[in-house]
């Protein structure tokens, strides 16, 4: 694990990498929030959450990465 050092507040990055057989690999980014307040939230995750609101609109259900 990788901790970031106490000068920063910036979010924890979690990436979890799952093996669905032979062929498939499920990969899962997150990050996890260091406080709760709204400024917080502010800052790190409403421009990001917005842009992957606009995206998630375009996207069909199967497509592949890639072509987004």
């Amino acid at each position: 694990m990788i901790y970031p050092t106490h000068n920063y507040d910036l979010p924890l990055l979690g990436i979890h990498l799952l093996s669905l057989g032979k062929k498939k690999i499920l990969v899962l980014l997150d990050f996890q929030p260091l406080f709760r307040d709204e400024a917080y939230r502010a800052k790190y995750f409403l421009a990001a959450y917005l842009d992957l609101v606009d995206r998630a609109e375009s996207v069909t259900w199967g497509a592949k990465l890639d072509s987004i």
